[in-house]
């Protein structure tokens, strides 16, 4: 039993990449389905907008081999050069570090984690989680909860909306501006918590579900309108921003108003919301990839921070290492007494149907059998037991020479 990631996120790949791998939920749906069916034991696919990346524990190395296969075709593009794999543990010290906010676009934050969660969530609702995956993740997440707590590396805001916020600032002020924002997610829902608290004249709020948006009204500058008039109100704002779940454009060149008093677009979708064709109106376009760009001086701090918290991560990752390999252990205890309790079965039955035996002896012979064939088995039991260097090749060994493993 294997745990391994493959996958691809914004330090690897563009937004052009990347959007090809941004996998809706039925899409996920599916790739979970064909990843069982080619015989990937469990499962959990993470897909947001800077990093699409699937962690999976599987048998033999062909199987990891197909779990690559399958994320290609899912991708309908080619990925060579850009899709990487991480296998043991690398792959959980990779995870945990996703987790915790090391490889996010800003540095620390907090929403991967919250990301992560309702991947392990869906994965599990589609019964591609077992024990060994609950625990990475259960694992994984208590580790991260410890690092954030320990050093408040959340203590100051830092996100992609709040970055984002910080690059239109430095394009433009909020002062007396209208600002139209589609999406009620929670980039979204933090865009507008970030714009209420600016001195903008107005909020156009608009999402497909018009009782999404009327539940985000909180302030009276705020006016919700139907996602079909979003063209409409984003011609007459200054700020026009987009964060939908959406697999398409929803904000395309050739149907914008053609007067229209936009000067700035930020686009937080993957795929993305708006058509890059608006720079050519004049409007400054800001996408994901450009919040990089965009630096902090708290960014340095948080850096500080996780370089310390990084012991934390490596203690975790040991931690869950030691009881896979125990789990893997029990096993091969549980599967070699199990053999000898067989063995000494078919024994027992070929006597008795050679030899006639009263109650007695049969209960004799039986109780012999059942002694001799566990003897056979101890030896390596008491070896697997107390070993503690090699133990994974000791494991490996037996479990071949008992369960007749090997080459086929």
């Amino acid at each position: 039993m294997n745990f391994a990631m493959i996958g691809i996120s914004h330090e690897e790949a563009g937004e052009e990449i990347r959007k090809h791998v941004a996998f809706m939920d039925t899409q996920k749906m599916e790739f979970y389905e064909s990843l069982l069916n080619k015989g990937i034991l469990q499962a959990v696919i993470l897909s947001t907008c800077n990093r699409s990346e699937v962690y999976l524990i599987y048998d033999e190395e062909q199987q990891l081999e197909e779990a690559v296969s399958i994320y290609e075709k899912m991708a309908d593009i080619s990925l060579q050069g850009y899709l990487k794999i991480k296998k043991g543990k690398a792959a959980l010290l990779y995870l945990y570090e996703v987790c915790a906010g090391y490889h996010s676009l800003v540095l620390g934050e907090d929403q991967i984690e919250g990301q992560l969660q309702e991947a392990y969530a869906f994965a599990s609702h589609m019964q591609a989680c077992k024990k060994q995956m609950h625990r990475i993740f259960q694992n994984c997440f208590k580790t991260v909860k410890q690092i954030k707590t320990t050093y408040q590396i959340s203590a100051s805001p830092l996100s992609i909306p709040y970055i984002a916020m910080r690059a239109i600032k430095q394009l433009i002020t909020f002062e007396n501006q209208c600002v139209c924002i589609i999406g009620s997610g929670a980039m979204a829902k933090l865009m507008l918590t970030y714009c209420e608290h600016e001195p903008v004249k107005k909020i156009y709020l608009c999402n497909r579900h018009m009782d999404k948006a009327l539940a985000l009204k909180d302030d009276e500058r705020i006016e919700v309108i139907p996602f079909e008039e979003r063209y409409l109100y984003a011609g007459k704002s200054d700020i026009l921003i987009s964060a939908t779940s959406s697999p398409h454009q929803i904000i395309k060149q050739e149907a914008y108003p053609t007067v229209h008093q936009t000067k700035v677009c930020v686009d937080l979708a993957m795929p993305p919301d708006i058509d890059t064709g608006m720079k050519s109106f004049g409007v400054k376009l800001i996408v994901i990839d450009d919040l990089s760009d965009v630096q902090d001086a708290s960014i340095a701090k948080r850096k500080a921070l996780l370089k310390q918290g990084h012991e934390m991560i490596e203690q975790g990752v040991e931690e869950t290492i030691t009881w896979l390999n125990s789990q893997k252990l029990q096993e091969v205890l549980s599967s070699l007494q199990r053999k000898s309790e067989e063995s000494a079965e078919a024994a027992y039955q070929l006597i008795i149907s050679k030899i006639d035996l009263d109650h007695h002896e049969q209960r004799v012979v039986k109780k012999i059998l059942r002694s001799s064939f566990f003897r056979m088995v101890k030896e390596p039991m008491m070896m697997l037991s107390h070993a503690s260097k090699q133990k994974d090749e000791y494991i490996e060994l037996v479990s071949q020479l008992f369960e007749g493993g090997g080459e086929k």
